[in-house]
């Protein structure tokens, strides 16, 4: 090491990383202090967390079965890529606190803790150096770049693979330290870990690399001791062949996502993000829910992107041996960020930016830690200002969080910051017809529609608010719309048969929610949607099945419940009826369940009646 750490007494090393991790600590929990009182967001916590069946239960062994089997890959109903240990997280969460908002954003912001904590001991024990660490860690804490990581509880894969990707370096220190074979199978035992979290830590063996360059020095400086160099990749193999495995994953199932335009265009987006997230590192202003990717690329932005690029990476191959951290840190930057530039119809996510911004951190701690040593008078000047950067960080990073307090404050500030952006109308809609303002929401959903045509979730949520204010012929012409542009979005075909039932057309109902429950067979509005309407063909058997299995996937249903009790009873199957309607009383004290069965029971049989006489009439039989 290169400043190695007994340069100053034991104790007084050990007060000034106390004093040091109750500052960090400090500092994160007071930047962070709004996600306490932060509910879920319509954006993906309630398909991934609240809605999803498998997490209803809390902690078991079916749950642990579904996040891990292989089989999930193929199923994008509540995850989009192979994040097990991720569920797993949630899992005990929702063990532990049920679905209270706050304790699930409690244990994102504690993860995030823990990180910044592991990047102020990784860098203390590397290098030795006390303010530079601090520094770089208290960055990462309090950056303003990092709060969609932590805020938004579906990116609990964020923490939680920076977790795992910050213990794997721990362990390869160690490792570096006094290789044997028991410290690099924990190397890989948590990289592995790390990828089953979120595959975004695959460019780890990398950054193993950069970390041999510096600060761990393993990377010989003569250029002819090639045995050293070649000994030093073939050691990242292990680690380079899971990347590899995960990568061919998330191909397969992100084929859609990764951009499909020319060469120029995908490349100059990815120059263009680059800048972008760069230049955010250092003015994060104007943050947002989605930035979607501009319609043309505006050449100027991209050459001087580009421009930049090949400048600072020029400078710092030429200023690489007397300052190593320079290529460490910069290309740390650069290669962490690639696995995420390049999705289409994104010009940059925030949370791209948690893991590849340590990079710049250190890169930065440690010049201006280099420009002020041997300057007292610039060093007290350069504290002041940095403590004052700090202040502001805080500042903007607490303002930042505060948007994430729900979908409305959230995706309302997205679309004042931000232009043409569909995904947050969208939402902002949803939202707004969530709270019965109906009007607004279609005003919303049709501005997503018109920024995005191609879009079936922003067709399906107009219709569906289209359908609530009876204008059910234009909710058929939306759902049909969003069937066209994703075929398998089973809420559409679901919505698409609740609106044909409604406008009398029962078969054609019929027909929409079984082709929901081909692509989906536990979607549960499908289930009541084709019970109900085999009630009403006079099929209770088939009405029976689809109540039953929904009574299993909800048993808190008290609706599901009472829809159950009707088809028994109806089966003149009393006894079980009641036990049915006992247990719907219990769930919803308020509704009177016995009176309501005995009036459906008797619509049932007129139903029935009227059907038969039309049947056995001289028109019924022609």
């Amino acid at each position: 090491n290169p400043e190695p750490l007994n340069h100053e007494p034991e104790y007084k090393r050990v007060n000034s990383d106390r004093w040091m991790i109750g500052l960090l600590l400090g500092l994160t929990l007071l930047a962070y202090g709004p996600v306490w009182k932060a509910d879920f967001i319509t954006a993906d916590d309630q398909n991934y967390i609240r809605q999803n069946p498998h997490l209803q239960k809390g902690l078991s062994w079916e749950g642990m079965g579904w996040a891990f089997s292989l089989d999930r890959l193929w199923d994008r109903r509540h995850c989009d890529y192979w994040q097990p240990l991720t569920f797993v997280s949630r899992m005990i969460d929702v063990e532990l606190f049920g679905f209270n908002p706050s304790m699930h954003h409690g244990m994102n912001l504690l993860f995030h803790a823990a990180n910044v904590l592991l990047v102020y001991g990784l860098l203390r024990q590397m290098t030795g150096a006390l303010g530079r660490s601090a520094l770089a860690a208290a960055w990462f804490a309090v950056h303003p770049l990092h709060v969609e990581s932590v805020a938004w509880v579906t990116e609990r894969k964020d923490v939680l693979s920076g977790f795992f990707f910050l213990l794997t370096i721990f362990a390869y220190h160690r490792h570096a330290l006094a290789p044997s074979l028991w410290r690099y199978a924990a190397v890989i035992i948590l990289f592995a870990m790390g990828l089953m979290a979120k595959p975004v830590v695959l460019t780890l063996p990398i950054v193993l690399l950069l970390l041999d360059h510096w600060p761990l020095r393993r990377w010989p400086v003569a250029s002819n001791d090639c045995k050293r160099q070649i000994f030093l990749v073939i050691e990242k193999f292990p680690l380079a062949l899971l990347s590899c495995i995960s990568v061919a994953f998330t191909l397969v199932l992100h084929a859609q996502a990764i951009g499909h335009g020319t060469m120029i265009e995908t490349g100059g987006l990815m120059v263009l993000g680059y800048g972008v997230y760069l230049l955010k590192a250092f003015l994060p202003t104007g943050l947002a829910f989605f930035h979607p990717a501009p319609v043309s690329l505006p050449v100027g932005w991209m050459l001087a992107a580009a421009l930049t690029l090949v400048v600072i990476t020029v400078a710092v191959c030429r200023q690489g041996t007397r300052h190593p951290y320079l290529a460490t840190g910069w290309f740390w930057f650069l290669i962490m960020l690639a696995p995420g530039i390049a999705l289409k119809e994104m010009l940059w996510a925030e949370r791209f930016a948690y893991l590849p911004n340590l990079g710049l951190y250190i890169l930065f701690a440690w010049m201006l830690g280099d420009a002020t040593r041997r300057r007292p008078r610039l060093k007290r000047g350069m504290k002041a200002a940095l403590g004052l950067t700090l202040g502001c960080m805080v500042i903007l990073t607490w303002r930042q969080a505060e948007y994430w307090r729900d979908s409305l404050a959230l995706f309302g500030r997205a679309i004042a910051v931000t232009e043409n952006n569909w995904l947050a109308h969208t939402n902002y809609g949803y939202s707004l017809a969530q709270m019965g303002r109906i009007d607004e929401a279609i005003l919303h959903f049709q501005t997503g529609v018109r920024l995005h045509s191609n879009s079936g979730s922003a067709h399906n949520s107009l219709g569906a608010a289209l359908a609530r204010k009876g204008d059910l012929q234009g909710a058929v012409r939306h759902f049909q719309s969003a069937i066209q542009q994703e075929p398998d979005l089973v809420i559409a075909y679901s919505n698409l048969g609740a609106a044909f039932t409604q406008m009398g057309q029962v078969v054609d109902g019929d027909r929409a929610f079984r082709r929901a429950l081909e692509i989906n067979p536990d979607f549960a509005m499908a289930h009541f949607g084709l019970g109900n309407n085999l009630l009403q063909e006079q099929k209770v058997d088939e009405a029976m099945a689809h109540f039953a299995r929904l009574a299993g996937q909800e048993p808190a249903s008290a609706e599901v419940q009472y829809k159950l009790a009707l088809c028994l009873a109806l089966k003149e199957q009393t006894q079980e009826a009641r036990i049915r309607i006992a247990v719907a009383s219990r769930l919803n004290p308020r509704a009177n369940y016995v009176r309501r069965l005995q009036q459906d029971i008797q619509t049932h049989r007129i139903a029935a009646e009227s059907r038969g006489s039309h049947q056995n009439s001289p028109s019924g039989r022609r």
